[in-house]
């Protein structure tokens, strides 16, 4: 009874508190990017791009890995009751968070306007980025905090602390965004400098940043001060017979959050490696405000919108490799393979409508939430690249997988190939074919593409996954690429009028037209459809319409 119950939660609520705080977070943080881009406008972007690309590389090596590694390592020595090597594994977190807060903290503020001028192109970058410093050597303290938590066996201050931080950095980034651009706008018109507004108005954007860092770390102190005396009674119960050495617990904990780090690199810290390559290919070729203009449209407009999809398989797929774990240790490899076919053909199922929609109506998309800005160069990205939504949300679950089987090695050697593969081919477009944006468009396909080739097969090998698998996302393309076709006819119909409030019943229709064809196509089971956000819904209204 308890496992047929289990199947029925969907899979976002799987994922536990955790997961909904993700999809929240993550949401905000991509979608925060439309009205902050009606603020700074394209050239704005390429400064927010340049001075939160660097901000976002060394948070990562600095903040990211934090909490799971020191979360994993406090949970083994907690469950054997070893609470003083679960102390120690805390100080060398700390001390991690301490060395690596401080050097980043120190990079973007010594070295960020170099980096902005000579590798980006972005002189006024360097400005907004001794804004966001701070924000690193905070971010660290506040991961160590949160794996100590989740070490301890709670989720919750990790979660809150998320949506604090999201709240606070909303609120505060668009107050300083606009008091700054309102003075960055004057101080433009003196100097008969245009970009003077959009620069700062990231600038203040960036306080938010840090403003948000710095609440969330206030709050998980406060937790910590107000629980520390519960965890030091626990602590006195300490049954460990072998105290462990300094040297292995940091060797155990570095190797814990290299992965980690070079995971996040690979979905999201290489677009900065990215606009460098882009900046110092066109450089000559193309004017700065080209340049600027472009990466802008580039990074505020398709990859921000492509990412809304990806949020949503992330969220997901949050409990994947922990239930992969799970399952490998009791050795129930039948059920394994299920859970990851269910979970996958499920995502798949929500990201390709979501993704297929952004392609087909990207001009009324544009036009509806970029106010007075030409959307027609934005859209020719988006038409095509609408699909890297769909294989980063792939690719991204199979490394998931290969995590929780433990292949964090054939998941690294995956990434830095299709990497590799990726960097060549962007090479290849700017300097060979001579391509402007669009060829870093192009690369970023490949790349989606060769991550989701080499993480599937690896898969596959692991756990010697049915190609059948395969063949049951084709009713989801099929729907996806008819639901496409119809509503870009319909974009074309109604031309400009298609925008605002009208887009709301074409969406509508659209997943109307999606499930229909969907159901049709016997794509969907009624175990599948309960696993899904709004599932059950949908099989009542489908078993009602005899769909199913």
């Amino acid at each position: 009874m308890q496992k047929k119950n289990s199947k029925k939660k969907n899979l976002i609520a799987q994922g536990g508190i955790t997961a909904i705080a993700a999809l929240i977070t993550g949401l905000c943080m991509v979608l925060k990017q439309i009205p902050l881009t009606n603020m700074v406008k394209d050239r704005g972007n390429s400064v927010y791009a340049s001075c939160y690309g660097l901000f976002f590389v060394l948070w990562l090596l600095s903040a990211y890995g934090i909490p799971y590694a020191a979360a994993s390592m406090m949970q083994v020595r907690i469950r054997h009751g070893q609470y003083r090597n679960a102390g120690k594994i805390v100080k060398v977190s700390l001390c991690y968070a301490m060395i690596t807060g401080l050097l980043g903290t120190a990079c973007m503020v010594v070295a960020g306007q170099y980096i902005a001028a000579q590798f980006l192109l972005e002189p006024l970058a360097g400005f907004a980025m001794l804004f966001a410093a701070p924000a690193l050597l905070l971010c660290s303290f506040s991961g160590v905090l949160r794996g100590y938590f989740q070490g301890n066996g709670s989720n919750v201050p990790t979660a809150y602390s998320m949506i604090i931080e999201t709240v606070v950095m909303l609120v505060a980034g668009f107050v300083g965004a606009k008091l700054m651009s309102d003075y960055g706008g004057k101080a433009g018109a003196l100097l008969q400098n245009d970009q003077y507004k959009g620069a700062f108005g990231v600038a203040g954007f960036m306080i938010g940043i840090s403003a948000g860092a710095l609440f969330s770390l206030l709050f998980l102190l406060f937790l910590y001060l107000v629980s520390r005396s519960y965890f030091k009674n626990q602590a006195k119960q300490d049954v460990g017979r072998r105290t462990e050495s300094i040297t292995g617990c940091v060797s155990g904990f570095l190797l814990l959050i290299l992965p980690v780090v070079l995971h996040g690199l690979f979905f999201r810290g290489y677009l900065f490696v990215d606009q460098i390559i882009f900046c110092k290919s066109m450089d000559g070729s193309l004017s700065v405000t080209d340049i600027s203009s472009q990466w802008g449209i580039y990074y505020g407009k398709y990859k921000i919108l492509t990412l809304i999809p990806f949020v949503l398989a992330v969220s997901m797929s949050c409990s994947l490799a922990a239930k992969v774990r799970t399952l490998q240790k009791r050795e129930i490899y039948q059920h394994l393979r299920d859970h990851v076919s269910l979970v996958l053909h499920g995502v798949m199922v929500v990201v390709i409508p979501f993704s297929v929609m952004i392609g087909a109506l990207a001009v009324p998309i544009l036009r509806t939430f970029y106010h007075g800005q030409d959307p027609e160069f934005a859209a020719e990205l988006l038409l095509p690249g609408c699909i890297t939504s769909i294989l980063f949300s792939a690719a991204f679950l199979m490394a998931e997988v290969l995590r929780g089987l433990k292949k964090t090695k054939i998941m690294l050697i995956c990434g830095a190939v299709s990497l590799a593969i990726h960097f060549a081919s962007l090479y290849l477009m700017l300097e060979v074919l001579h391509l402007d944006v669009s060829g870093a468009l192009y690369a970023d396909i490949i790349y989606a593409f060769a991550l989701c080739v080499f993480m599937g097969a690896a898969v596959q090998k692991s756990c010697h996954m049915r190609y059948s698998l395969l063949v049951r996302q084709i009713p989801c393309m099929i729907a996806g690429g008819v639901t496409g076709v119809i509503l870009f006819l319909l974009t074309k119909v109604f031309g400009n009028a298609l925008q605002g409030v009208l887009l709301l019943p074409v969406l509508a229709v659209g997943f109307l037209i999606y499930w229909i064809i969907l159901l049709l196509c016997k794509g969907a089971t009624a175990e599948e459809l309960q696993c899904l956000p709004g599932g059950r819904l949908i099989e009542r209204v489908a078993t009602l319409c005899r769909l199913m």
